[in-house]
């Protein structure tokens, strides 16, 4: 009894270890690439150390497995294949940012410790959104002085906070527990106007897709009052604000052009390597022979995930990246459709997760969105709570999970 009770001491330290990571890596997602990456990386290791010491590799989750390793295996292929290899080798490294999926899938407890986690997160991005206003302030709002938080480019900090408001956004709508929470909405204005001061188009497009979902699996006719916010948002926005927006749909806009012009590049580059691509990170280099010449730019990027992925990997990888979403949307809808609807918070925080991630696909629509780091880890961590919360991860009477509440509360 002394030895079984001491190696569930050591099992319960391991969980709590991995849950403080997660807290720092959630607290820095926003705030520092650098911390995030070593937050989740101790986790990892501590995860690792766990199944080592406690064993349960058996009770290993693999939810989307399939799906993510056919998707690894068509970029080792692309990188088999590619005209640089050493170049491939190199942007690889990003997919291993897929372990974040697992880390949480197989760690968090439920709906107590993700809830925790999301309010954390909101918080978090009320304050770097209060650092966004300071830089507008200081900078002014235009084309070349973007709002970017602490991040290296304002797309990132704009796709971070799109993922972010929609999470809150659905908390609000579908768990409206002002009394608790009465600092919810307030955040939401800020993150959102915030996310405006980045100019950032497809992250707007993004935010529009899943807020339209939220509100359409609240009630469909909810989904009429979007015309008439996004009027609103024109007549009191600022001109510089205003103009970006109506020029997502005006085709004089010279990067709307641009854009054009790289899909019908990306598209050439596609159909001379149609199976396997020209190799994973490769685009750049082989961009100038297929450039247009009316484009102003040679660009690495395609602005367009698809595209991007094909033209990597070819349409084996396409495929395969695709079967991700399909599997994980078809998942997430079954999981959501167990939910009963008086249970508010459970369903708050999945509809968050399922609406953040088509916002995410959407915005890839105009943008690379999958190969941002920062974005990704994020998203990795908003893609595994409909798992973690559908029921418990860990099996009864198992050593390595004998974990109770979580200790931490947030009011």
């Amino acid at each position: 009894m002394e030895i079984e009770t001491l190696t569930e001491r050591k099992a319960i330290n391991f969980d709590m270890i991995i849950y403080v990571f997660f807290i720092l890596f959630i607290i820095s997602s926003l705030v520092s690439i650098s911390i995030a990456q070593i937050s989740i990386s101790l986790a990892a290791i501590a995860w690792l150390s766990s199944l080592y010491i406690n064993g349960g590799i058996n009770d290993v989750k693999t939810h989307l497995g399939i799906p993510f390793l056919l998707f690894i295996l068509a970029s080792i292929l692309s990188i088999i294949t590619s005209i640089d290899i050493g170049m491939s080798l190199m942007h690889f490294r990003k997919l291993i940012q897929i372990i974040i999926f697992f880390l949480f899938l197989n760690n968090l407890k439920g709906l107590k410790e993700v809830s925790i986690l999301v309010k954390i997160l909101i918080m978090v991005a009320g304050v770097m959104s209060l650092y966004g206003f300071f830089q507008a302030v200081q900078n002014g709002v235009s084309l070349s002085t973007r709002v970017e938080g602490t991040m290296s480019i304002y797309m990132t900090f704009a796709g971070l906070l799109m993922l972010v408001d929609l999470i809150a956004i659905s908390r609000l709508v579908f768990n409206p527990v002002l009394k608790k929470e009465w600092w919810l909405p307030i955040l939401i204005i800020i993150i959102t106007f915030c996310l405006f001061l980045t100019l950032t188009r497809n992250a707007w497009i993004g935010l529009l897709i899943g807020v339209f979902i939220i509100l359409f699996l609240k009630n469909k006719w909810l989904t009429l009052i979007i015309p008439l916010v996004i009027a609103l948002l024109l007549a009191i926005f600022p001109l510089s604000i205003s103009k970006r927006i109506s020029s997502i749909i005006d085709p004089k806009d010279t990067t709307n052009s641009e854009r054009l012009y790289m899909w019908e590049s990306g598209l050439g580059i596609i159909r001379d390597y149609p199976l396997t691509g020209c190799g994973f990170g490769c685009v750049r280099k082989v961009f100038p022979k297929y450039k247009i010449p009316e484009a102003m730019k040679s660009h690495g990027s395609l602005h367009n995930n698809a595209l991007q992925i094909a033209a990597y990997s070819g349409l084996i990888g396409l495929a395969s990246w695709i079967s991700i979403w399909v599997v994980y949307l078809l998942k997430t809808s079954s999981i959501l459709s167990g939910i009963g609807m008086e249970e508010k918070e459970k369903r708050s925080i999945v509809v968050g997760s399922f609406a953040a991630v088509i916002g995410f696909l959407a915005a890839g629509l105009f943008e690379v969105n999958f190969y941002d780091s920062e974005v990704c880890m994020l998203l990795y961590f908003i893609m595994s709570i409909p798992f973690v919360i559908e029921g418990k991860i860990r099996p009864e009477g198992s050593i390595a999970y004998s974990r109770g509440e979580s200790p931490l509360t947030i009011e």
